[in-house]
């Protein structure tokens, strides 16, 4: 093969992450003639720090040949390298005892790009940790399996999963719940035999809500320690599984009625889960759910709200209100108060405090700097955006009532997604259908971002009728399941029997429990109501009292008042007896005889 000539400015390029792959510039190289060659040039490559032995290089590539003939095979591996790599001594530095590779800025090794990014996560966290990540695409000059090589790529690899699971771990740290979960999938894939792994990808599909899925993922490390392992999962990784089961036990049936549980809008809900996940993955959105009052709108938002909790996302509502006008700016100051973003606020320098403390007081005195009214609006507007789309986790901003919303918190929206539309944000606002037509503000906003094709308009429809039924069903249920209410007075009530007899009165001791049921008249007895004897019999006496008969009598000579005509009447009252006389206590029977007549 004859010697390339590059020129000097041109960068080699080395890929021993996989297959061994060379790069002069734009133009891909000849591979090296033998397998030998190319783990000499990756030894040299790892080994770059200081010149390596002839002898040492010898045994290493040719363990078992003699020293004599290993040094022979060493000079025709030099020989091939020179042949095949341009400008072949502006890399090595050859000399009768040592060889070593020299350091040069214009070669690249994604070996060394992937140590270096590692070197720095300790500073740069997520940002090092992916570069590492992406610049390992395989293991250690795959094909070849040298014993130096196999330490090696071992060591190599062990870092590539180290950089996996930190990276994982940070993100679910800072809420980015999702996106963990597709590096600690891609942790297990590489390393299925890391409990460790399996531990945490269960963790993190628990906190977003499917436990289910991360039982899976126990049931699936324990087949696979089982069959390439022949054993069972450690202490505690049974112990992560058990957490899981209790805490499923304790929740309540699926099929519990509850008064709060969603019901109907499958196809709406799995609308908002698409908007929400390019949100997530860095488009900054704005979603309008539109109808009429009561049809359901707020309900569908807490129900995305409550969604996007289990998931890491950090939340925050807003409301407007008719009855207090377009106050300036009153959806973000509650944003702004609330602890996601208070925490953002906290991290600005002072003199962009400052600036918001035009809105939020609490944060010191306002900026004293004279500016024209544009320049102070332009500076709030560009501090808000700097603070809602400040790194950190997704986030899900409310409006509910945008309608009555003012028109700078509006435009505030606006001048957000033009100028920060890779953000992980979603705003996701209720209006009432007929209250923001043209020339509206929310309609401007409406038609401006969709221009951008920043914008989703919803209208949501009443539910079907067998949506309805089973909601209607679900309200009785929970209804039926509260206790009834302790009445606290003492105070005896009327109670009307549907009889057309009239009742006996219920005395006036009688507890609900105590007091004699109403039973109607048949032909085979009293059934519905008890007789007015019956009822007579059952009413306590006072102690001192010398017979049921004479209490009774004396009863019935009690003056008159409200409280005792109050506990002597059911159903239609009592008799009417003669005008001018006192009504008395005594019931009557169907034929107006008293009971104490016989």
């Amino acid at each position: 093969m004859p010697t390339m000539r590059g020129d000097a400015s041109e960068t080699l390029t080395i890929r021993l992450l996989g297959e061994l792959e060379l790069q002069l510039g734009d133009t891909r190289l000849s591979p090296l003639e033998s397998g030998r060659a190319e783990s000499l040039l990756a030894y040299l490559l790892l080994h770059r720090d200081a010149p390596q032995a002839r002898s040492k290089l010898a045994y290493v590539l040719w363990p078992e040949s003699s020293e004599a003939q290993s040094r022979t095979n060493l000079r025709h591996l030099l020989h091939t390298l020179r042949r095949t790599l341009p400008d072949a001594d502006r890399f090595l530095e050859i000399t009768p005892r040592t060889m070593r590779w020299l350091p040069d800025e214009r070669v690249r090794s994604d070996v060394a790009t992937f140590e270096a990014a590692l070197d720095r996560a300790d500073d740069d966290g997520e940002a090092a940790l992916r570069q590492a990540i992406d610049a390992y695409t395989g293991d250690l000059v795959e094909g070849h399996y040298d014993e130096w090589i196999l330490d090696e790529r071992e060591r190599l690899r062990r870092r590539y999963l180290d950089a996996l699971g930190r990276l994982a771990s940070l993100l679910a740290d800072r809420g980015a719940i999702s996106e963990a979960i597709l590096w600690a999938e891609r942790l297990v894939a590489a390393d299925p035999l890391c409990e460790a792994a399996h531990r945490l990808l269960m963790r993190l599909f628990d906190a977003r809500g499917e436990r289910a899925r991360a039982l899976r993922v126990y049931h699936a490390c324990c087949e696979t320690l089982e069959r390439r392992l022949g054993t069972e999962p450690s202490t505690e990784t049974r112990g992560v599984y058990e957490e899981l089961v209790r805490s499923r036990e304790q929740e309540p049936p699926a099929g519990a009625a509850d008064a709060r549980s969603f019901v109907g809008r499958i196809g709406e809900r799995a609308r908002l889960h698409e908007i929400w996940t390019a949100s997530e993955r860095g488009r900054a959105q704005l979603l309008v759910l539109t109808g009429d009052a009561g049809v359901g709108k707020t309900r569908l938002l807490e129900e995305l709200r409550a969604w996007c909790e289990r998931r890491g996302v950090a939340t925050a509502e807003a409301r407007s209100y008719p009855a207090e006008g377009a106050l300036a700016y009153a959806p973000v100051v509650t944003w702004l108060r609330s602890a996601p973003l208070m925490a953002r606020v906290r991290r600005l320098e002072d003199g962009q405090r400052a600036d918001l403390a035009r809105l939020l007081p609490e944060l010191g005195r306002p900026a004293s700097v004279a500016l024209p009214t544009a320049e102070q609006r332009r500076r709030l507007f560009d501090v808000l955006a700097q603070t809602i789309a400040a790194p950190g986790p997704p986030l899900l901003l409310l409006a509910d009532d945008a309608h009555w919303a003012d028109a700078d918190s509006l435009q505030l929206l606006h001048y957000l997604m033009r100028r920060r539309p890779g953000a992980q944000l979603l705003v996701a606002a209720t209006a009432r259908t007929g209250e923001f037509d043209e020339p509206h503000p929310l309609r401007e906003l409406i038609v401006g971002l969709k221009e951008r094709e920043q914008c989703v308009e919803l209208e949501l429809t009443s539910l079907s009728r067998h949506e309805t039924r089973v909601l209607a069903e679900r309200l009785e249920a929970a209804a039926s399941a509260v206790p009834p209410r302790t009445r606290s007075s003492s105070a005896p009530r009327a109670t009307r029997c549907s009889s057309s007899r009239r009742c006996a009165p219920a005395p006036r001791a009688a507890t609900p429990s105590s007091a004699p049921a109403c039973r109607r008249r048949s032909s085979r007895g009293w059934r519905g109501c008890r007789s007015p004897r019956e009822s007579w019999r059952a009413s306590p006496r006072p102690s001192g009292a010398s017979s049921r008969s004479t209490w009774w009598r004396g009863r019935a000579r009690r003056p008159r008042t409200s409280s005792w005509r109050r506990s002597t009447s059911c159903g239609d009252g009592g008799s009417s007896g003669n005008a001018g006389r006192m009504r008395t206590t005594s019931p009557t029977t169907a034929s107006g005889r008293s009971p104490t007549s016989g």
